[in-house]
């Protein structure tokens, strides 16, 4: 084989201890971490991606794999079959989810470990090779074993950083799997787009160094094409859980012209068919955005695709990622739309950027020269790691403004295995391979320093994300330290007023806490449709208490205002005017609304039949209603009865009977039910 420019000359394998010992361990510092999240409840986008989808059926299979555009899950085909599959097998049972979610995050580890060995292994075998040519020389023309005469100093140096690579890889895996900045993309279940992404890209990496690195010769790898075609199948497969996935060809390339061919126009030469098939998985992600509005992925459109104002915002929000990173203090749920951490002016925010592609390019420039002249690999791992970080956020975090919220901690759930491996690098070089400046036994001495303080680093961590798991324990305890931690977020306030709106007796704080979050956001419609069905609970009839409920038709009228096809808002006013003297014609009208907004409710069809049976000379009209809901909604107690009472007053007795016994045959416990049917067979006879 030619000998490549850089890094990539040396072959490496993986062998010896490192493999399955290491995996397990990996496995068992993940489950330790996670083990309390099983009881997790379901969360905010979760309902879109899982309770409310209407494509988890497999028995249409088209539709779990091109979801309606109306659902979360749209445009992400694996992902949703994921769900669905799940769905299939054990319903809603929460605990399912999350044992999924937790095994795509250690196989992410695993692929990482895998990634790490081969890479830190590369680069232990370029310092073997410079610890030889240094010893060549020291020992005037002694040769060095495989391991190094004891003379040679910078040999045992070297020699030492690769007995040592498998425990600083393992070491590098544990601390990306344990970090609590994690926890969002692992416990929060609908996050898993961004997991799955995640893990196919590390995996799309390994099989791709697999395939490069396999051998101690220095001749190619035999079984190279089926590990190349399964990089490329694993990237296609990031593609569709996620779109950030769109970083894995280029990572790839870094990683290639780095630790392999040693400069992009020879890994393009050597390698043509592997770079061609990546591209085509941004054909597939092109193919998949287009299939889907981009307002629907939460990207804002109304002034393009691209957004200074965004890249500015930002610029904050990475540096922001980056004290989380190395001091993952004050973890958020959900950061909100409308508040971006650390936020800096334009000139600051460019500045800032501008400093850093600059130190980009010196970066590289110097780390060639340094490659070029023999020298560590260091400066050139360093330089890939701050390239892959900006790589791995570039979805999230440049020109393309997302509207949902600024800033969320999954988004690093990639970008932070790019710092580890710097990190973790720096200290196995630093620690192993200062030759100018140490003795062999404080080098190392040295080694083992580096290895203790990292797997402290990582128990630490790991302790960390256990205490974060905690909080997620409940719905109210996450939005309530969401709330504290962010008060200007309005969503932290309107969830915790949902939360207190369905416990008997917290009506009084959730009215509160939608006050709150409409003080925050004034035009927020379901607040105030909601606000409105608290008020006019406190109004057992249509002649209590009618300024409560004067006040809860306020309510209902704004929020049609600033949304008027919201149909629950329409119902619940409708609700509260028909119990309104002389507004019954005005509440009937709303009804009609509803069902426009929202053709295929059975809850309009039976409120708004409940409304018209209360009517003698409209009861009969009553009966299309009750039937059509019952179509989609045959476990209707309440349609059927109703339905059974506009027979009965339409004068089909036998119909009413009919359903009457329909009602018993599926609750035969219903006692109301059960009178009402003897008295029209009695009156029968």
């Amino acid at each position: 084989m030619r000998g490549r420019p850089g890094v990539g000359a040396p072959g490496y394998s993986s062998g010896g201890w490192g493999g399955y010992a290491a995996g397990v361990i990996l496995a068992v510092a993940g489950i330790a971490a996670y083990h309390g999240t099983l009881g997790v409840p379901f969360l905010l986008d979760d309902d879109g991606a899982i309770l409310e989808n209407p494509a988890l059926d497999l028995s249409h299979p088209w539709e779990v794999l091109f979801p309606p555009v109306a659902a979360t899950t749209a445009g992400r085909p694996l992902l949703n079959l994921s769900f669905a599959v799940q769905h299939a097998l054990h319903g809603d049972a929460v605990w399912g989810y999350h044992l999924v979610n937790l095994a795509i995050h250690i196989v992410a580890g695993l692929a990482l470990l895998g990634v790490l060995r081969r890479v830190f292994g590369a680069a232990a075998s370029i310092d073997r090779a410079r610890g030889l040519r240094l010893a060549s020389r020291v020992e005037d023309g002694l040769r060095a074993g495989p391991c190094f005469a004891p003379a040679s100093f910078a040999g045992q140096a070297a020699c030492g950083y690769e007995s040592r690579a498998d425990w600083f890889a393992l070491l590098g895996a544990a601390i990306w799997l344990l970090h609590p900045i994690q926890t969002e993309a692992v416990t929060y279940i609908s996050q898993r787009a961004e997991s799955m992404a995640g893990m196919f890209v590390l995996v799309a990496l390994w099989l791709f160094l697999r395939a490069t690195l396999n051998t101690q010769h220095s001749t190619p790898n035999a079984q190279g094409t089926g590990w190349k075609a399964a990089c490329v199948a694993a990237c296609a497969a990031g593609v569709l859980s996620k779109e950030t996935a769109v970083v894995g060809p280029l990572l790839i390339l870094l990683v290639d012209r780095v630790f392999v061919a040693g400069s992009l126009g020879e890994a393009w030469r050597m390698r043509k068919g592997l770079y061609l098939g990546l591209a085509g998985c941004w054909v597939l992600l092109g193919a998949l955005f287009l299939s889907v509005p981009a307002a629907q992925r939460g990207v804002a459109v109304g002034g393009g695709f691209f957004s200074l104002s965004y890249l500015v915002t930002q610029v904050g929000v990475v540096l922001y990622y980056l004290r989380l990173v190395f001091w993952p203090v004050g973890l958020v749920f959900d950061y909100g739309p409308d508040d971006p951490p650390w936020a800096l002016g334009a000139p600051v925010a460019l500045g800032i950027l501008v400093v850093v592609l600059v130190g980009v390019v010196w970066l590289w420039s110097v780390a060639a020269r340094q490659a070029a002249s023999g020298k560590r690999p260091a400066m050139l791992m360093v330089a890939l790691g701050v390239t892959a970080f900006l790589v791995a956020l570039a979805p999230s975090s440049s020109v393309v403004p997302l509207t949902f919220q600024p800033a969320a901690e999954n988004r690093v759930y990639l970008a932070l295995a790019a710092v580890v491996a710097v990190i973790v690098g720096a200290v196995a070089v630093g620690r192993t391979l200062n030759t100018q400046h140490a003795t062999p036994d404080t080098q190392r001495g040295g080694g083992r320093i580096g290895l203790i303080a990292l797997a402290g680093l990582a128990v630490g961590l790991g302790v960390l994300t256990e205490r974060r798991n905690a909080i997620y324990r409940d719905e109210y305890t996450i939005w309530a330290d969401t709330a504290a931690k962010r008060p200007g977020n309005w969503r932290a306030q309107y969830n915790l007023a949902l939360i207190a709106g369905g416990k008997a007796g917290q009506e009084g704080e959730a009215v509160a806490r939608y006050e709150a979050a409409l003080r925050l956001k004034p035009e927020l419609p379901e607040a105030h449709n909601n606000i409105g069905a608290l008020l006019a609970e406190q109004t057992a009839s249509a002649s209590g208490r009618p300024t409560i409920l004067a006040e809860a038709i306020a309510h209902f009228e704004t929020a049609l205002r600033l949304k008027p096809d919201f149909a629950e808002a329409h119902l619940n006013l409708a609700d509260s005017l028909v119990r309104m003297p002389g507004r019954r014609d005005e509440a009937l009208a709303h009804y009609e609304a509803a069902l426009k907004a929202k053709p295929g409710s059975a809850e309009a069809r039976i409120r708004y039949g409940n409304a018209l049976l209360a009517d003698p000379a409209r009861a009969r009209e009553s009966i299309p209603l009750y039937e059509e809901a019952l179509k989609s909604r045959p476990e209707s107690t309440e349609a059927r009865v109703n339905l059974a009472a506009a027979y009965f007053q339409a004068g089909r007795v036998d119909d009413a009977i009919g359903a009457l016994e329909e009602v018993v045959r599926r609750d035969p416990g219903y006692a109301p039910a059960r009178e009402n049917l003897e008295r029209l067979k009695a009156m029968k006879r």
